[in-house]
């Protein structure tokens, strides 16, 4: 039940992403294809960020439930973190391909914009995600015990 919250509240955050895009886009600027242009650099930076987040939130998780250990975690945040901001230019560059948009010039400056901002952000992800499974608490036999009774 909880993995599906946040499989929802991902796909939630998403599509908020394109429409504040699109929406948030001047289409007076370039017209609906500028629209289009905004919609899928938002999309795929929403991506990177809500797959770091609901990774994080996984893993944290499972360290609470004593499924995974600190160590474990904190590798396994490193790699999720990398992940998603390698998954963010992929992202980028499928969505600009499938809608036939191309980059150039100014847009382009965006784009390196985006890998920057998704790199900062995946850094800054692992750094709160690592220290909030550092500050997880081992609890003790006796209230374990206690709270199974």
């Amino acid at each position: 039940m909880k993995f599906l919250l946040i499989v929802s509240l991902w796909v939630a955050a998403v599509v908020l992403f394109i429409l504040g895009g699109y929406f948030g886009a001047d289409s007076n600027y370039g017209g609906h294809r500028y629209q289009m242009e905004c919609a899928v650099e938002a999309g795929a930076l929403g991506i990177g960020l809500a797959t770091c987040t609901a990774l994080g939130v996984l893993i944290l998780m499972s360290v609470r439930s004593k499924h995974m250990t600190k160590g474990s975690a904190v590798l396994l945040l490193a790699a999720t973190s990398a992940g998603s901001a390698i998954l963010t230019p992929l992202s980028l560059n499928f969505g600009m391909s499938a809608l036939s948009l191309d980059y150039r010039g100014k847009e382009a400056l965006g784009t390196i914009a985006i890998y920057f901002m998704m790199g900062v952000a995946a850094i800054v992800a692992f750094g709160v995600f690592s220290l909030c499974v550092a500050a997880i608490q081992p609890s003790s036999k006796a209230a374990d015990d206690a709270k199974t009774a």
